[in-house]
């Protein structure tokens, strides 16, 4: 049974538990709960849309709360941003994730996409750069966008890659989803990425701590969070760096 229909169950059970334990619950009370299953059943069908009258209580759109909007009834990916920071001395800007998934892998700030204010996905990317790294460039150039089911443990993502040139990081801080920042410089970077070396050395700009990075045994892993090795690559291969 669908997350749609197990709500709406879980509506009607809740409802009719609250008549037996409770006798003087009210006629209104009791419409409301059947009315609210009885729409989102009926939106199901409209033409294989879902109609938004008030709120729609199931699955992936709980939260999507804009009247009198049709949304197909298809399951929808999830938009995100990245940035690629890269200062005067072709320094490149990293965080550590505290956080799962990929907790202490190395990671381009970023994150997603707030799409119920109508976000668009530069604003995004600013936003993101301000919350994890406390920097806010000038101007962002698009490197490429990828999506697919594999990205993200979490299910599928849509990023939009941005590159920021000449940054100042002597103001940068790590916070929101960044336990620290570490910058590496793009030539070790390159020889990583190349498969010419098999470590890299990074710098913590704020402590001045130094930190060596050694590629993984598994094929399955990197030191890289999400798909940012490959994200990487074809920002490197387009010549940004």
């Amino acid at each position: 049974m669908s997350n749609s229909f197990q709500n709406i169950a879980t509506t009607m059970g809740k409802m009719g538990s609250a008549m037996k334990s409770n006798a003087s619950i009210t006629t209104s009370k009791v419409w409301t709960s059947l009315q609210t299953g009885v729409d989102a059943i009926t939106s199901m069908f409209n033409n294989n849309m879902i109609y938004v009258k008030d709120k729609y209580q199931g699955g992936w759109l709980v939260n999507f709360n804009k009247k009198n909007k049709y949304m197909y009834n298809y399951p929808m990916a999830q938009l995100t941003v990245d940035l690629l920071y890269k200062d005067e001395n072709e320094y490149i800007l990293f965080i550590v994730r505290k956080r799962d998934p990929f907790k202490e892998c190395l990671a381009l700030p970023g994150g997603f996409v707030d799409i119920k204010d109508g976000e668009e996905p530069e604003d995004a990317a600013l936003r993101e750069g301000k919350e994890e790294c406390n920097l806010l460039p000038g101007s962002l150039t698009l490197v490429t966008t990828v999506g697919n089911l594999t990205r993200d443990p979490r299910g599928y993502t849509c990023t939009s890659l941005y590159f920021a040139n000449n940054v100042n990081f002597t103001k940068a801080m790590a916070g929101d989803d960044a336990r620290e920042l570490h910058m590496v410089h793009s030539s070790e970077l390159k020889k990583f990425l190349t498969n010419e070396s098999e470590s890299f050395q990074t710098i913590n700009p704020a402590t001045h701590d130094t930190h060596m990075w050694h590629r993984k045994n598994s094929p399955d892993s990197s030191v890289f969070a999400f798909d940012h090795e490959q994200l990487l690559i074809e920002t490197m291969m387009k010549g940004f760096f």
